[in-house]
């Protein structure tokens, strides 16, 4: 059987030729219509309904037209197919982007062992992709990330900043807690605001955080300025409130009877905490404790307190407490134990008589004679002028020794305000305070 013959093929112009063993009725009518002279039929490829016929000579000639064609559609296809796979990234990365977004209520909580026996529970939340990270130390001493009812949701916003926000060794849910059973206070007896600080670095490194923004109140800012100073690489800027210098100054401002001989509502408050000291030692044969000796009273505090007394614990707790109150409701009574905030006041209690102990007696934080370790530390300060529990002094005396180091430093930022508030963060204008102080520090981060 003989193989059927391709016609020639130009620019989708099909052209016919005589086959050469054609019959002779295709020959006699070729003759009759003039022979060689007469004309080929040209046609497009359009006008046949069938596909043309395959010849011999010109197969090689329809193979590489369609080989380039398989070609091109190829490419094509293959630019397609990388198109789409872009876009499918993009939208993934998108969507994990947003699906990484923790609103607080649903912040992710774990524990991270950073001693023997000893393990800090922390949680994250806000954008853990691409947020500013920001540490959150929690003030007290003795209290915990809880005691805060969610409150940072005020100033941390979610789509902005990564948080974290952690309970300090022994406190909140860290374990084992004070907060369970008052016995787990020995386990903690070797506590400073060095170990703290030193915890606070064990998280970052686990988080793989390279620097973060510090938060920190009242104690807090102790704990605060300590983990800036030790650790100055790690600290994207400061923001504190309510200054605590760890100094034994402080100690005699708020645990002295001369403090509030011209505040009769605190001298009363005082002499209630006072007495029960008194008492311990008067009854074991020895002196009258001198009222204005601060460290004695405290000593005696904490000796009272490690040993589980309920009574010693809740008078200590209630007399820091209603210091920093305003509020009459928030008010507690010395006389009056409430055994849902006992676990708290436990904790409270031990970690503040044996952490202002320790600085005062034993290893003086000295924070003030560290300041040139913030040289290059952007810091914000929002102090209360009528905060009776870290008076403004204590800001004023910070504020003086930062300008003196960094009088001479160009870019540096320190801003510290002097505003009509207490001490909580709660207050409306230490609200705004810290606020301001927020969106300054986020508009430097993003530049």
């Amino acid at each position: 059987m003989s193989d059927p013959q391709m016609p020639n093929v130009s620019a989708g112009v099909l052209v016919d030729e005589k086959d050469d063993d054609s019959d002779k009725n295709s020959s006699n009518s070729s003759s009759s219509n003039g022979g060689e002279n007469s004309p080929l039929i040209v046609r497009h490829l359009s006008m046949d309904d069938q596909p043309p016929r395959r010849g011999r000579g010109h197969s090689s000639l329809v193979v590489r037209s369609c080989s380039k064609l398989h070609r091109r559609r190829s490419l094509l296809i293959g630019i397609l197919l990388a198109f789409v796979a872009m876009l499918l990234l993009l939208f993934s990365s998108t969507t994990t982007r947003s699906s990484r977004i923790i609103p607080i209520e649903e912040a992710q909580e774990h524990y991270l062992q950073v001693d023997e026996g000893v393990h800090v529970w922390y949680r994250v939340w806000g954008n853990i992709d691409s947020g500013v990270p920001v540490l959150f130390v929690h003030g007290g001493p003795g209290q915990g990330v809880a005691d805060y009812h969610n409150g940072n949701r005020r100033f941390f916003d979610a789509k902005d900043c990564y948080v974290v926000e952690v309970d300090q060794r022994g406190t909140g849910r860290s374990m084992p807690s004070v907060r369970d059973d008052w016995k787990n206070m020995e386990l903690y007896s070797n506590i400073s605001i060095h170990l703290i600080s030193h915890d606070f670095e064990k998280i970052r490194n686990h988080l793989q955080i390279d620097q973060w923004m510090v938060w920190g109140g009242s104690f807090g800012s102790t704990i605060a300025l300590d983990y800036g100073m030790l650790f100055p690489e790690s600290c994207l800027a400061l923001i504190l409130r309510g200054i605590y210098l760890d100094t034994v100054h402080e100690v005699h401002s708020v645990y002295s009877r001369s403090a509030f001989l011209h505040n009769k509502k605190r001298l009363k408050e005082f002499d209630i905490l006072y007495k029960l000291a008194n008492d311990h030692v008067t009854q074991r044969g020895k002196m009258d404790l001198d009222p204005d000796d601060a460290l004695s009273i405290m000593g005696v505090y904490e000796n009272m307190i490690r040993k589980g007394s309920e009574e010693a614990i809740w008078n200590w707790f209630v007399f820091e407490n209603n210091l920093m109150e305003e509020a009459p409701e928030n008010l507690l009574d010395p006389n009056v134990i409430d055994p849902l905030r006992m676990p708290e006041a436990q904790s409270v209690a031990f970690f503040e008589t044996r952490l202002w102990l320790h600085a005062s007696l034993e290893e003086p934080s000295n924070l003030l004679q560290r300041v040139p370790r913030l040289s290059h530390t952007p810091i914000w300060i929002c102090q209360g002028m009528r905060d009776e529990v870290c008076p403004p002094e204590n800001a004023k005396r910070l504020e003086r020794a930062l300008e003196k180091e960094l009088y001479s430093k160009r870019n540096h930022l320190l801003k510290a305000q002097f505003i009509d508030s207490g001490h909580e963060d709660t207050d409306p204008v230490m609200e705004a305070c810290l606020k301001e102080s927020m969106s300054q520090f986020l508009e430097m981060a993003n530049k």
